[in-house]
């Protein structure tokens, strides 16, 4: 206690905001306690455990139950009044004027907030309910719509119990004193500013969409309560009353209003100048003046291209710094997977999860190269690939958590290269041997010149259109293979089991997707079925297919008809010169790909948020990432690369977490991180020996099931993309940092450039039939991305409105309390 009352003496002389919600409880204590003031109600204190009285809401019921108080106290920061747009419209219209913003925009003033102003100031003020039935008096004279709203519903009433010292000489052997018993009011929840009150209510039956009542007090309030003392000393001479309807926006209703409205009356010098306003005309002046001064200094924040070192450094000289940052706690990433019982645990769940979600998606997304290259290219190959890669990366790599996986975008490169192979009548798999070791010299070369740090402009504008392409090319996949099923069946019953059973696995694995979100449901009930949920899938669905067995179903099994154990090497002799000349441009692309994936993976996994604290090694990872791309070309692999989302999320499984479930949301906070390669090891281990020895297992799954695996996978990832989050036609909440810092307009077009660059990406992805030469340059218009997000967007939407769009979202620490 004696900490938490040294923190509350130095919330005091600060002007943070605080917000207290009080019970309707009757409650008791002695005057000497009463006397100490304290900001939290006191259900334990040091000394006692004071026990309360809960008025019963039945008149017949002459028993009280006891109870204990329970009271919060929050501190809140300030609200950026001048750079949200709302808060600020919200105050122009208290003031009556538009205002010139710095960037040369007038802002107008919002039309869906009410003012009623009394600055003649209230005398003998008294306590909470009788300010707020003479605020509700005064505004029913100006405005009918106030007929229904009660100060009882504002207002807790709280019994207050004081004991007096008995002075009575001749009485020594009674009782030490007597009991008084009063009855006072406060409001049932506030935000308390410097010298004010500002109090949120919300009404279903009310009028009006917001109405703020605001009134200046001549003489203090009477028995307050006191949790003002814990922020400041002054006693309050403005009083604040914002109603509104419960089902205004998150940046529009009452608890927003009334943080905007707390800030302001926070200002001292607004505050001392607004205690000798003559009239409410006065008070709307000075507010405009407040926010004349407030608005007109251009926006200043950190551009991101500052994070980037542009002086050159010696060749290698961040692989070294990479190498020196991770081999002291090598070891460690090994021995923290056993650190305890609890690690042990989640180590054990990440490891089934890691090795269930990457071996179905690598079999789904193989069999459809499969069939698109005529088995030139066979899911055996894709299964090799990121076995052996994930193995190796896990011994030799830098960043463990990362997950390499054979991505939806390389898959389709690699079908691109096909095509442009066959288009110059060149055998596939040795034109691709040409282009990967190329590919892989390259990237070699860019890490060797510390070409990680030039990543570090990659922001969300890039990101999303990534996230975005590979949803939508594994959605194509999955329907492009029930399509070439179609053509390769000629029984409709068999096509028609072949339909159920693919559409049958999305619902399924959806069905799955929302028990995992439920929050009625135990966490660690949650936990297991996330770990499980692609095996529970394909599980159900396989068990499904051997219904109706007259009825044929295409399985894995022929797929693996005549395919070798271990792949050979590729015969590069077979490539003409010319072929090997034409590989460059391919491989040039490809090297691109592989760093942007690998990159913005690596970002991603390492946000702070996720408290990674054993550093990282982008350099050394890039590295890697060349050997390994050289080396599967030379064999006939496709690459493994650090591919999304299986990086972010396998950072987070690994932490030990809390969650928190507001309006709905489940939120996932990470407290310690444990960064181990045991998982990554164990997991593609698994995959080795499965994909060796164990064909025949996997080999009854109907090739239906992964088709259908593929769809969900591009849908799953849609709902938690935000540029589709941010469609307009789709009625979808807005990220509240958009909304608050950026116009619905500015918005809605950033999400159109976003969409016409997406446009182009995929357009161009899929040309590649008529113009396979045009379509391998796509990863070219990602890359283009990066340097337009930074030069051409803030030329079209602002400086500062492109800064906040294109950074990552940063914690909100108010949304999710409050609104």
């Amino acid at each position: 206690m004696d900490r938490f009352d040294a923190f509350l003496d130095s919330a005091r002389t600060t002007d943070e905001i605080e917000r207290a919600s009080t019970s309707k409880i009757a409650r008791r204590w002695s005057e000497t306690e009463r006397q100490r003031g304290g900001v939290v109600a006191r259900g334990v204190s040091q000394r006692t455990a004071t026990l309360l009285t809960d008025v019963s809401d039945d008149e017949s019921d002459a028993r009280g139950r006891q109870t204990l108080a329970w009271k919060t106290t929050k501190l809140l920061p300030m609200k950026e009044l001048f750079l949200e747009q709302q808060s600020r419209r919200d105050l122009l219209a208290l003031g009556g004027e538009s205002v010139l913003s710095a960037d040369g925009v007038r802002v107008n003033p919002s039309k869906s907030i009410e003012f009623v102003l009394m600055m003649r100031g209230f005398e003998d003020c008294g306590d909470a309910k009788d300010v707020t039935t003479a605020m509700l008096r005064e505004a029913r004279g100006t405005c009918g719509y106030f007929v229904n709203v009660s100060a009882d519903d504002i207002t807790a009433s709280v019994e207050h119990t004081a004991t007096i010292e008995n002075d009575n000489e001749q009485g020594a052997d009674d009782e030490a004193g007597e009991s008084a018993s009063s009855t006072r009011h406060v409001f049932a929840q506030a935000f308390y500013a410097k010298h004010s009150i500002v109090v949120p209510h919300e009404m279903s039956s009310f009028q009006r969409r917001r109405c703020v009542l605001m009134a200046r007090l001549n003489s203090q309030m009477r028995a307050l309560d006191d949790s003002v003392d814990s922020v400041d000393r002054h006693r309050p001479q403005f009083v604040a009353i914002v109603l509104g309807d419960p089902s205004e926006p998150p940046t529009k209703n009452v608890f927003a209003t009334s943080h905007t409205i707390a800030t302001m009356l926070s200002d001292s010098d607004f505050v001392d100048e607004a205690l000798d306003c003559e009239d409410e005309k006065h008070f709307r002046e000075l507010v405009m003046a407040y926010m004349k001064r407030g608005i007109s200094p251009p926006v200043v924040f950190e551009n991101d291209l500052s994070r980037v070192r542009f002086t050159p450094r010696r060749v290698g000289s961040c692989i070294v710094g990479d190498l020196r940052r991770r081999l002291p706690v090598y070891v460690s990433d090994w021995t923290d997977a056993w650190a305890n019982v609890d690690t042990f645990i989640r180590v054990l769940s990440t490891t089934v999860w890691l090795a269930s979600t990457t071996f179905i998606p690598a079999l789904a997304i193989g069999l459809s190269m499969q069939s698109d290259s005529s088995r030139r290219m066979t899911h055996v190959d894709f299964l090799l690939s990121e076995a052996v890669c994930g193995i190796a990366f896990s011994i030799f790599g830098g960043q463990p958590l990362l997950i390499l996986r054979v991505s939806g975008p390389i898959k389709t490169f690699l079908n691109v290269v096909r095509i442009f192979a066959e288009s110059i009548e060149c055998d596939f798999v040795a034109f691709y041997g040409f282009v990967g070791i190329y590919a892989g010299v390259m990237v070699l070369t860019f890490a060797m010149l510390n070409g990680a740090e030039y990543m570090l402009c990659i922001n969300r504008f890039t990101q999303e259109n990534l996230a975005l392409f590979a949803a939508v090319t594994f959605i194509f996949n999955g329907f492009n293979a029930m399509a070439t099923m179609r053509e390769m069946i000629s029984d409709d019953a068999t096509f028609l089991k072949y339909f159920i059973l693919h559409l049958g696995t999305v619902l399924t694995a959806f069905k799955i997707l929302e028990f995992r979100r439920n929050a009625a449901v135990h966490m660690s009930l949650r936990m297991v079925i996330a770990d499980l949920a692609p095996l529970i899938t394909v599980l159900c669905v396989t068990g499904l297919s051997y219904a109706f067995p007259n009825v044929s179903v295409n399985r894995v099994s022929a797929a693996l008809y005549n395919l070798p154990i271990w792949p050979t090497l590729v015969d590069l002799s077979s490539v003409s010169s010319s072929a090997r000349a034409l590989a460059l441009v391919p491989a040039s692309v490809l090297a691109v790909q592989i760093v942007l994936e690998s990159n913005i993976s690596a970002m991603l996994a390492s946000r702070p948020h996720n408290k990674l604290a054993k550093g990282s090694a982008y350099n050394w990872d890039l590295f890697i990432m060349g050997i390994f791309t050289i080396t599967m070309a030379t064999f006939g692999l496709p690459p493994s690369i650090p591919a999304l989302p299986h990086s972010a999320i396998h950072t987070v499984l690994l932490s030990k977490t809390t969650e928190s479930a507001r309006h709905g949301v489940i939120r996932t906070n990470v407290r310690r991180a444990t960064e181990t390669r045991v998982t990554n090891f164990i997991a593609h281990l698994i995959t080795l020996i499965i994909t060796l020895r164990y064909r025949s297992t996997f080999g009854r799954i109907p090739i239906a099931s992964l088709s259908g695996f593929l769809v969900y996978m591009g849908l799953s990832s849609l709902g938690s993309n935000q540029m589709i989050s941010r469609l307009p036609l789709l009625g979808n909440v807005v990220p509240s940092r958009f909304l608050r810092h950026v116009t619905k307009r500015t918005i809605h077009a950033y999400t159109a450039i976003q969409f016409l660059y997406f446009g182009a990406i995929f357009g161009c992805s899929m040309t590649v039939h008529r113009a396979p030469g045009f379509a391998v340059v796509y990863p070219l218009i990602l890359a283009s991305s990066v340097p337009f997000s930074h030069k051409i967007l803030p030329r079209l939407l602002g400086d500062y409105h492109a800064h906040v769009l294109t950074t990552a979202v940063r914690e909100e620490n108010m949304v999710g309390l409050f609104y």
